[in-house]
């Protein structure tokens, strides 16, 4: 029994573990409350710990261990079939199948506690309409007027950037250099966070990665990936360029906590159009603009909608 009990304690850790995560779980379904109180004190430390450190890596890390954890499942897919035989042959399962098999529990169960502190929590959390009191969209109700009067916004606003912002030869937006994009988007985030006076937006940020699977991304129609067990902001360099910028501020966004899309969205433009450069603005107004004309484009009739801005051919291509 002496030379069982370390066997033992590992998997009393392991229970403890997942313990632990199901009560993370639980008290965030629970409480919003919890939730806020996690995203603002624990992303900060994920940031400034796990996320330095991948930031630290000129690839993406996340792809990486996605890479070794499928080639881990087919490992212990095999390991459970030889086991299976094994134990059907002589009775019992061989040393390094049960070794597999015990690795496999610890690395589930860490991938849960780490989705968990990272992703599942902040699902819960105060919605952003809420929090930011500023944004007075709580109690008031929207008309189609009001879609009108931002579409035309919008458009407006993509057709006056579309003429400024530099282009090459064939007509393609030229972007600043990567890291001046990326330290562009890194200050956008910033402002948003003084703006607003959100403390969830402040600190460090990491540094986004060019996803290799790029074109696995354009076949999922995914312009980007926010990796929880990594703490990374990924984007896809197959895409048209101009929606880099707006791409990048929207997994940032991931990153300290605001794991909605449509929130991750919102900020991701507030960051664009703050910005002073030209191409981000334009970027963050296209990231939207899609959204508000085929909503509004549904809300009308041909007649009223053909009335309104003339979405520019510059913008359109």
């Amino acid at each position: 029994m002496r030379h069982r009990a370390p066997s033992h304690r590992k998997w009393q850790a392991l229970l403890l573990l997942l313990a632990v995560a199901v009560a993370l779980n639980i008290a965030s379904w629970a409480s919003s409350s919890f939730a806020d109180a996690w995203a603002t004190a624990m992303f900060p430390i994920w940031n400034a710990t796990l996320g330095r450190l991948t930031s630290m890596s000129g690839v993406s890390v996340g792809e990486r261990l996605i890479v070794i954890g499928l080639i881990w499942i087919v490992l212990a897919l095999v390991a459970l079939i030889c086991a299976i035989i094994h134990c059907v042959r002589r009775g019992s399962v061989p040393g390094w199948c049960g070794h597999i098999g015990r690795a496999t529990a610890w690395i589930l169960t860490l991938i849960l506690l780490i989705q968990t502190c990272n992703c599942f929590i902040v699902y819960h959390c105060t919605p952003l309409e809420e929090r930011w009191s500023r944004l007075d969209t709580q109690d008031r109700k929207f008309d189609t007027d009001d879609l009108e009067a931002l579409r035309n916004k919008v458009v407006e606003r993509c057709n006056e950037l579309s003429v400024l912002v530099p282009r090459d030869d064939s007509g393609e937006v030229l972007l600043p250099g990567r890291d001046e994009l990326i330290q562009l988007a890194q200050e956008g985030c910033r402002l948003v966070a003084d703006r607003m006076g959100d403390a969830r937006l402040s600190g460090y940020y990491v540094t986004p990665k060019e996803l290799t699977a790029s074109g696995f991304m354009c076949q999922q129609r995914m312009m980007g990936y926010f990796f929880p067990f990594s703490m990374e902001a990924n984007y896809n360099t197959l895409m048209v360029g101009i929606n880099i910028p707006f791409t990048m501020c929207h997994e940032l966004s991931h990153t300290h906590g605001f794991i909605y899309e449509d929130e991750a969205n919102l900020i991701g433009f507030m960051a664009c159009v703050s910005s002073p450069d030209p191409v981000m603005r334009y970027s963050g107004y296209l990231g939207v603009l899609n959204y508000v004309d085929n909503a509004y484009y549904r809300a009308v009739d041909r007649p009223r909608y053909d009335a309104q801005v003339t979405i520019s051919e510059l913008v359109r291509y």
